[in-house]
């Protein structure tokens, strides 16, 4: 089972409980979201030029 899927089923319990309400998160891990975005955004672009420079040849 894939970590997501884990990690859905194993959360979903909370959800019932919370009453369907978002828990809160740090600072810290928006930031740690944060910086992962920014990191896999360049990552995204780096390849998008690539697959162009590479379909131009």
């Amino acid at each position: 089972m894939s970590t997501w899927k884990r990690q859905a089923v194993g959360g979903m319990a909370d959800v019932f409980v919370r009453g369907g309400k978002p828990e809160r998160l740090t600072e810290a891990e928006v930031k740690e979201m944060h910086a992962k975005i920014g990191s896999l955004v360049v990552e995204s672009d780096l390849l998008s030029e690539g697959l162009e420079m590479r379909a131009r040849q």
